[in-house]
């Protein structure tokens, strides 16, 4: 038998090859003479974001600035001094798009989908709501190469879900190297493709081991040490690359990034929840934004205090 939810089941994974064949004409075999639909389309979605991220903050420029950077990508706002801070604390990655930024998304349309009920044929929905949002979010901010690891990463994970099948991390990860690189060859190039491998392969081959040499039932001790083993195995996986290509190492990395990834991931679930305010209710949005703008502050803060210290 082809058991419950057979018939949603195959629906679902033919529109997620749908998706990623769209992902393989938009972002690969289209190159920079990108289709013109795919340009009114993202440049429609960017803008409306981008009004609605003015109106949550019409007194707060640098909060806006911040808020365009986090979600869309834009930095050309913020201040050199405030790029400065995150260089030197070593949380600049927050200020581009990349898979971090994708796999936060992910997991709050994770929650948002989580009424859906469970089975088969619930997985599936979605699974197909999450892979569906990804990609409209992906089109929008122009699929980055890390971006782009991050979503056919998803896609591959997602579609092994609504099949019923386990995958391997490290296979899921080389599948979505090969679909790259098998139509964009010189995307192996792009600095950014290699720090989004070195440090997804860091996470899948020393994060587990650091993970286990402190044991804990206690939640919050075991989510600090988790987020401490994370962001070591990234810098370790990544330093040689960090190196030759900016000549700097940040010292203080394992403190900004305990306190600044969750706050960046507080702040984008923000973002969204005041665009969505701002746009059913304006004075909704506005009153999110003032919340996100403490929020923001809090972040730089956090990046200023720390490039201060020697």
């Amino acid at each position: 038998m082809r058991g419950e939810g057979f018939g949603i089941r195959a629906a679902a994974a033919c529109i997620g090859i749908l998706y990623l064949a769209a992902f393989v004409y938009i972002r690969i075999i289209s190159g920079s003479e990108l289709p013109e639909m795919r340009k009114n389309i993202s440049a429609a979605l960017y803008a409306e974001c981008e009004t609605a991220i003015e109106g949550t903050m019409p007194e707060d420029p640098r909060g806006r600035a911040f808020a365009k950077a986090l979600f869309l990508g834009d930095k050309s706002e913020i201040s050199r001094e405030d790029k400065e801070y995150f260089r030197i604390s070593g949380v600049s990655h927050l200020l581009a798009l990349s898979g971090m930024h994708l796999s936060i998304l992910y997991g709050i349309f994770t929650v948002l989908t989580s009424f859906i009920p469970s089975g088969r044929a619930g997985t599936a929905v979605r699974s197909t709501v999450n892979v569906s949002l990804l990609f409209i979010y992906s089109l929008m901010t122009g699929m980055a190469n890390s971006i782009a690891r991050a979503f056919v990463m998803i896609f591959i994970y997602e579609t092994g879900k609504i099949l019923g099948r386990k995958q391997k991390p490290l296979w899921v990860l080389a599948l979505s190297a090969i679909i790259i690189l098998s139509y964009n060859p010189e995307a192996a190039a792009d600095v950014g493709f290699q720090l989004s491998y070195s440090a997804m392969i860091g996470i899948f081959t020393i994060f587990p081991y650091l993970k286990d040499l402190i044991y804990t039932k206690n939640r919050a001790m075991k989510y600090i040490w988790n987020t401490i083993a994370l962001s070591v195995a990234c810098q370790i996986s990544t330093l040689p690359l960090i190196l030759w290509y900016f000549g700097y190492f940040p010292k203080y990395f394992l403190v900004t990034n305990l306190l600044c990834v969750p706050l960046s991931s507080v702040i984008l679930a923000l973002i969204m929840t005041s665009m969505l305010a701002f746009a059913i209710w304006p004075p909704a949005g506005i009153f999110c934004g003032k919340i996100l703008s403490c929020s923001i502050d809090i972040l730089v803060w956090i990046t200023e205090s720390v490039s201060a210290l020697p």
